[in-house]
């Protein structure tokens, strides 16, 4: 018996997490076909909660895969947690595979509206005063999903996947917008 090189160990945990992440990616393609037909078969909505910053980084690359027409609530705090250079990329993304935005945003002292940069990336913006919407928590609503994006003192993420909920947030935003500043 001769034992192996200590760093043998590190190329097999290389190995293993390497595997990991391509089940990871294939289970990933593949939930979406799956969540249509459970609803197919059942009125259960599906709910996933993620936590941790990676964890909202993955509700962002869903609402891309998703395609659809994208509702957002924005929170004051949203862009200085994920940080400007993250929430660029995703917009940036987001143009390119022409999925166009609604979004309520919080009219802050000494923000100018860039209408004509919201045009380029394909935004469509409503206002609201910020003493009404306080909670660190962006709210997305795409396709038959509504995701919930904690970035306060719990940083998490809540994605239900209902058409009734999602319809029913869709309600709550268009109510939300008639009453606010375009």
């Amino acid at each position: 018996y001769r034992p192996a090189h200590p760093v043998n160990l590190e190329v097999f945990v290389e190995r293993r997490r390497n595997v990991i992440l391509n089940w990871e990616h294939k289970m990933n393609s593949i939930l979406p076909g799956m969540i249509n037909a459970y609803f197919a078969s059942t009125e259960q909505p599906a709910v996933r909660f993620f936590q941790g910053r990676e964890a909202l980084e993955r509700v962002y690359k869903e609402i891309l895969e998703d395609k659809n027409e994208l509702l957002v609530i924005i929170p004051a705090e949203e862009h200085e947690f994920m940080g400007e250079d993250f929430i660029d990329d995703f917009v940036e993304n987001r143009v390119k595979k022409k999925i166009k935005a609604q979004v309520l945003s919080p009219l802050i002292d000494g923000d100018k509206p860039n209408l004509r940069n919201d045009k380029a990336h394909l935004i469509k913006r409503y206002w609201y005063s910020p003493e009404l919407y306080q909670s660190p928590v962006e709210v997305n609503i795409f396709g038959d999903k509504v995701a919930y994006l904690s970035f306060g003192k719990e940083v998490f993420a809540t994605i239900i996947h209902s058409p009734q909920i999602a319809q029913s947030a869709r309600d709550q935003f268009d109510m939300i917008k008639s009453l606010g500043k375009r």
